[in-house]
């Protein structure tokens, strides 16, 4: 490669096309890392003096009056140089990210580290979304509610052997037509095909809920697999051998059918596919209003079944379980507080609340906007946590179980102050 001196200036010029094809691959890797050198700076810009004296208050103000670049954005450009960069202090991407991208390593600022270095950079942004909202949903789930679902009988039958044995049984049960094509495979005898069944594209991600354990993530590459407990952040890795092993592992290939075959493995039958059972990020929509199907996505997300939480709660005026506390047992445990302390323009729930009510809606001493569906969401936790810990030790219960019911108890009291402030009656 070299250079030419012009009327307009000094352009490249290129003896053949190996020196061209090496100069526009380096000419990309600028442009697509150029947001990790601006990451980089505004970053310095944070952390050091390098503004003094610039006449700019700070980074923000440096990003936004020179660069157009809004807080969020700055702040995103800085997370992830710190996140994925080499040493988490330099412009340059850890081999693992080097293609992703910034609009999905925007989306993996929320994901924890173990689950960010399984994904591929073949995913999609709409796929890698799709793993965070599993994330975001099993941090919804409580330990409470997940002790109470690990004293459940679930009907699965007993898992054995490794964790990706585990993985592949609940796989098999909530992606049934995966499970009818694998069986076929096996079947077949070409259970050499099983990896390429899995991953048609190569690459897949697999999302399922175990009941009293939470999401396992079954990443797929063309090289190896891994699953990742969700909850825990633990990563394990298998070769592709031991995932061909795992799929024969859930087929009855002495049954006749798929059907009984999944009779056999689960001891129950196998459903019709559910409206929407395995579809796409998007597909779904697409078939609600006619158009033709999607690309097939890499990212199967969970289907867990109807949660049995509620089921182990007594209904109102049931007996108590054993062991089951009231509220009234524990008189001064929880503090006198008044709804504005609680429920002020803070809380989220209350300030949607209000902004949903009409304009100009006075109070006539017959509001409809009752707070029961909140009461009773916070009753129910309360019961939760005194099925499950009820009569034990404090220093038996969890501090983040404690902390938790504490908040529930108080939101709860505050609740019926509001019911007591919309008034009630005198009668008897």
């Amino acid at each position: 490669m070299g250079r030419e001196i012009t009327e307009y200036g000094e352009v490249l010029t290129f003896a053949g096309y190996p020196e061209f094809e090496a100069a526009a691959d380096r000419a990309a890797g600028k442009i697509k890392e150029g947001y990790m050198e601006m990451g980089y700076i505004l970053k310095l810009a944070r952390d050091t003096d390098i503004l003094a004296g610039s006449g700019y208050r700070g980074h923000e103000e440096f990003g936004a009056e020179r660069y157009g670049l809004d807080k969020g954005t700055v702040s995103r450009y800085i997370r992830i140089v710190e996140r994925f960069s080499v040493g988490g202090n330099s412009h340059v991407l850890r081999e693992h990210y080097r293609n992703m991208g910034f609009s999905k390593l925007s989306i993996m600022l929320h994901m924890p580290d173990a689950v960010s270095e399984q994904l591929m950079e073949s995913l999609s942004k709409a796929e890698v979304a799709a793993v965070r909202e599993e994330v975001e949903a099993e941090e919804r789930i409580s330990e409470i509610e997940l002790a109470i679902e690990r004293g459940q009988e679930t009907g699965d039958p007993e898992p054995e052997g490794t964790t990706l044995d585990r993985t592949m049984l609940r796989l098999g049960k909530e992606q049934q037509e995966l499970y009818r094509k694998l069986w076929n495979v096996f079947y077949s005898g070409a259970g050499a095909r099983a990896g390429d069944t899995l991953a048609p594209q190569g690459n897949a991600v697999y999302m399922v809920r175990i009941p009293g354990t939470g999401r396992m993530m079954l990443a797929i590459s063309d090289r190896d697999a891994s699953v990742t407990n969700i909850r825990s952040r633990e990563t394990e890795r298998y070769s592709r051998e031991e995932l061909i092993r795992a799929a024969e592992g859930i087929c009855r290939t002495d049954c006749g059918t798929a059907e009984e075959s999944f009779r056999k493995v689960y001891g129950e039958e196998m459903t019709a596919s559910p409206k929407g059972h395995g579809e796409s990020v998007g597909q779904e929509k697409d078939r609600e209003a006619g158009k033709k199907k999607r690309r097939d996505t890499k990212v199967i997300k969970a289907r867990p079944e109807e949660s049995k939480v509620q089921a182990a709660l007594p209904e109102p005026g049931e007996e108590k379980l054993p062991g089951q506390m009231e509220l009234g047992d524990y008189e001064g445990v929880v503090p006198e507080v008044s709804f504005e302390e609680v429920t002020g323009s803070s809380r989220e729930e209350e300030g949607e609340r209000q902004e949903a009510e009409e304009p100009g809606q006075a109070f006539d001493g017959k509001e409809t906007g009752l707070p029961w569906e909140e009461l009773e969401r916070q009753r129910n936790r309360l019961d939760s946590f005194f099925c499950i810990f009820g009569g034990r030790d404090s220093w038996e219960i969890p501090k983040k179980d404690l902390k938790e019911a504490y908040q529930e108890a108080i939101g709860l009291a505050a609740g019926l102050e509001r019911l007591l402030m919309m008034g009630g009656t005198d009668h008897e």
